[in-house]
């Protein structure tokens, strides 16, 4: 006979599941999903940012990033986002107060726009197919010069951080973690989606990304904490 009492009270490891059969036939089931709860947002106080695991030559041909997120405290050029190898890369960054940049793939000046405001929220996407679009409108075209791919070191696609290198064969890279709130992070890669990346809580309450494609929880690589919201 099942103790249902004892079985309710069940401690389940996070992201684990539990049952329950009798002769072979299941009674009950419970799954515990890896995080506490969604937020709306982490936000990177200048320290914090998250390693998503992907791993590549800069920007495929056929590669996609999604991003949500909005700038903080901007004083002057800021990157906010993204990779870059000299003057040449896929990033996003900030000029002052109200002015937006992104660069893909142009050895010469960026592409910019006015916004009103730095400080509100963004949906980004950059792709060599649809260029740069802000907020669903597309801002600039994709350059046709850039690096030769195979040439490149791999650089880490990070959340809350901005890549750069000096060369476009070097081996060096410097990670600086930059000031926003983040929303969230879809990667694709030749079309597949690799990363669907949303802010929340563990069961700890600390805040993290967690990964819809990799059922994973992805924690600050910095120093200190994300705040949330």
């Amino acid at each position: 006979m099942v103790d249902w009492g004892l079985v309710k009270e069940m401690a389940i490891p996070e992201g684990d599941v539990a049952s329950v059969s009798c002769n072979g036939q299941l009674l009950w089931k419970k799954v515990v999903q890896k995080y506490k709860t969604r937020v709306n947002y982490i936000e990177s106080t200048g320290t914090q940012y998250i390693d998503t695991g992907i791993n590549k030559p800069m920007f495929g041909a056929n590669d996609k990033i999604l991003v949500g997120f909005q700038p903080m405290n901007v004083s002057g050029a800021a990157h906010l986002f993204g990779v870059m190898v000299g003057s040449r890369g896929c990033a996003i960054r900030t000029r002052n107060a109200s002015w937006l940049q992104a660069s893909l793939w142009q050895g010469g000046g960026p592409a910019t726009n006015n916004v009103d405001t730095i400080y509100k929220k963004f949906d980004i996407e950059l792709s060599k197919s649809g260029g740069y679009v802000l907020d669903g409108v597309q801002q600039a075209a994709c350059g046709s010069g850039g690096p030769t791919l195979t040439a490149l070191a791999y650089f880490p696609l990070c959340v809350g951080a901005y890549i750069s290198a000096t060369g476009s064969g070097s081996t060096e890279y410097t990670i600086t973690p930059t000031k926003g709130k983040y929303y969230h992070l879809q990667y694709e890669v030749n079309g597949e989606l690799k990363r669907d990346m949303i802010p929340v809580l563990d069961w700890s309450d600390r805040p993290c990304m967690y990964d819809k494609i990799t059922d994973e929880l992805y924690y600050n690589q910095g120093t200190g904490e994300f705040l949330w919201g």
